[in-house]
Order: structure tokens, then sequence, then C-alpha cells
């Protein structure tokens, strides 16, 4: 199977972080994708669907972005569907909003009890799990960093074959973010680092060759194990308490009890009694006229109120669904497929596994019009054989 050959191929070029080598590389691959017949017509889909939008999928354009995934916004979808629209069809604006701001005020009260007991985040964890293998790595690979110049140094990577450049930004993280070693490496956040290697240019945090480097430079000799915390600092604890105070008063703010249905009444008899004492006052004809008009409208929209049992004024809708009526599931990939099925032929099996770091350096030095047209003339023996038998 041709397959994962291409596969391997189009890896290659999305993970390129330079731009004009992906330029290259990607011009290399089209043309190779071209000359070959088996993957001719992909070679079309592709340059008319995927390369003029290369800026939304190459890493090369969408380096230090941080989020590279829809995930969070479906996962907010299918919460905000079931958990507040009860699963139901909704066809009204203000009861869309009434579920957001309900929505806001959970987040708020979840961001409070975080808050409180410290609890650390997913970002965190692999910020932590990646100290420790930078721990790991000072032991076993001690040569690993070489300063070249001030603020400025060359790490290879754990396997050797790469040397990923770190950069120092600044001493100390102007923004007080959260995304911040919390072990011991001092002042070492996303902020005050900069790594070339994918893990901290597509991921946005803070890779194990940044750790290795506040290690060194610090000479921070601090373990730690994946289930351990540490106690943060002033500085962190009064922006903690300051963020904390504000969220706790914003939800008092927002829970204040709204009047009763008595006091309601008392305030609009108060208002129509002082509005009966103005219009016996009254002698201009135009504001008399204009009180009319808004008093019919309101009188009418009152009356209609009094029939809804909710309270709320029904808006025609173009599509009506029945009240009962569930929304439709919302699909999850990681439990079924919607592709079909292809029919294996034979034992054959197509496993599609992402390029190591020796394939690429194969791919981009010596191209891939080799690797096909092997790869190739091996499918067309063993096809031979088979007829044979």
């Amino acid at each position: 199977m041709i397959g994962p050959k291409v596969y391997k191929m189009l890896r290659t070029v999305l993970e390129e972080t330079s731009e004009a080598t992906f330029s290259d590389l990607l011009e290399k691959m089209l043309q190779v994708l071209e000359e070959n017949a088996a993957t001719s017509s992909f070679c079309k889909y592709f340059v008319s669907e995927w390369v003029p939008r290369a800026r939304e999928w190459a890493f090369c354009y969408r380096r230090e972005l941080g989020i590279t995934t829809n995930m969070y916004v479906e996962a907010f979808h299918r919460t905000f569907k079931h958990n507040y629209l009860k699963g139901k069809f909704n066809q009204r604006v203000d009861t869309c909003l009434l579920n957001l701001v309900k929505f806001i005020q959970d987040k708020m009260f979840d961001r409070v009890v975080k808050l409180t007991k410290g609890k650390l985040t997913s970002r965190i964890k692999d910020i932590q799990l990646r100290h420790i293998t930078a721990q790991r790595l000072r032991t076993t690979k001690p040569n690993a960093v070489k300063l070249c110049e001030e603020g400025q140094w060359e790490v290879k990577s754990e396997m050797g074959k790469e040397i990923y450049k770190v950069v120092k930004v600044s001493d100390v993280c102007s923004l007080h973010c959260n995304l911040a070693c919390q072990s011991g490496c001092k002042n070492t956040c996303i902020h005050t680092f900069s790594c070339t290697c994918a893990d901290s240019l597509m991921r946005g945090t803070v890779c194990k060759h940044i750790h290795l480097v506040s290690m060194l430079t610090n000479n921070n000799n601090c373990l730690l194990t994946p289930t351990s915390s540490t106690t943060p600092d002033s500085g962190e604890v009064d922006s903690r308490t300051e963020e904390l105070q504000l969220l706790v008063s914003q939800i008092k703010k927002n829970s204040t009890p709204q009047p009763r249905t008595d006091e309601l009444k008392m305030q609009v008899k108060a208002k129509l009694l002082q509005l009966l004492t103005d219009v016996d006052n009254c002698t201009n004809s135009e504001a008399l006229q204009e009180l009319d008009r808004g008093l019919s409208a309101k009188q009418f929209l009152f009356h209609s109120m009094l029939k809804q049992p909710t309270g709320t004024v029904a808006l025609p809708a173009k599509v009506r669904y029945p009240a009962n009526k569930n929304a439709d599931r919302q699909r999850r990939f990681a439990y079924y497929s919607t592709k079909a099925k292809r029919k294996r032929q034979g034992n054959a099996t197509c496993i599609y596994t992402k390029p190591t770091e020796d394939e690429k350096k194969n791919f981009k030095q010596k191209g891939w019009s080799e690797s096909i047209k092997s790869h190739v003339e091996r499918q067309k023996k063993s096809y031979c054989k088979r007829c044979k038998k």
C-alpha cells in the first residue's frame, strides 16, 4: 500500500517549522505525487483543497499560537446543549442568553473552588512532567546544553539527532501568568523562554529543553514527582487572593435576590399614581399622544405575558419541533467513525505511523521519488508472486 508512504510525506511537510523549507518540501512533494499514476488524483485534490489554505494547517504558520484544536469549543457546546438546554432544540435568543449567564456563573464558582483548593490543571501537570524529564536528562546527558552567547543556548534532543535553540526572552514575566514551572525553576514560563522544538512552538508549554536550561542556569537541584505539589511564592499568592476576592464579589453581586411580587406591585402602583397626577397637569397634546401609544403597546404586551405560563412571549419560528424532541447526539469520533470501512485484499495491512527523525532527514535529503518508486516496485513484485501462486 502506498498510503503510509504518502502519509509520512504529508507529516514531514506538516511538521516543518521553517517557512522557506516548507515551501521547498511542498513543491517537491507535489511534483512527486503528480508524476506517480497512483497518486495523481490525490495530488489534484490536495492542490485544489489544501494548498491554498496552507496557513491554516502548516506548523510554520501556526507557531506560538498555543491552541491547535477546537476540542475546547466542542466540549463547551456539548455541555451547554445537554446540561443547560436539556438536550432540546432551542429557538429563542433570550433562553440562550439566560442559560449562557447561568453557565458563566457556574464557571466562576468552579474557578473559586480551584483557587481555594489549589487544584492543578492539565497544563500545569504537563509542565511538571516535562520538568521530571529534564531532571533525568540532566543526569544522563550532562553535556546536552551548549552556551552560544548571552541568553541563547543549543540543546540536543533526547535521541541526540536534533539540536534546538533556547532563547531567554526576559528575566521576569510581566503578565504573572499561571503557566509557569511550580517546582523551583524560578521565573520560568512560556513568556520568559522560547524554544524551537514543536512542543514549545505548537503546544505553547514549557518544554523539557527550557527546563534543562533553567536548571543549569539557576543551579536548581530540586526534585519533583508527578503527584507532588509545591508552595507558591508570595507574589503568586497575592494575585490568586486578588482574583479570588474579585470572583466572590461578582458572585455575590449576581446572586442578589430579585424583588418579590408584592414589592413589584407596590412599585408599579406608585408609578401609575404619579403618572395620573402628571396627566391631569399636562397641557401638551403631543406628549399625551406619545404616552398613549406607549401605554397601548405596554398594555398589549402585559396581557399577552399574562397568558404565558412561563412569563415569556413566544416568538414565531420558521421550523417548529415538538417540545419533547431531543437534540441530535453530538458526533464523537473517539468511539466510532463515519467513514465507510474499506475491504482489505487478502492479508494486506495498511498502518499509518508518523515518520521518525531519520525518515524525515532521508526525505529532505534524498527526496521522495526514490522511496515511492521502490515501494511501487516491491508492491508489483508481491502482486506477481500472488498471481503465480
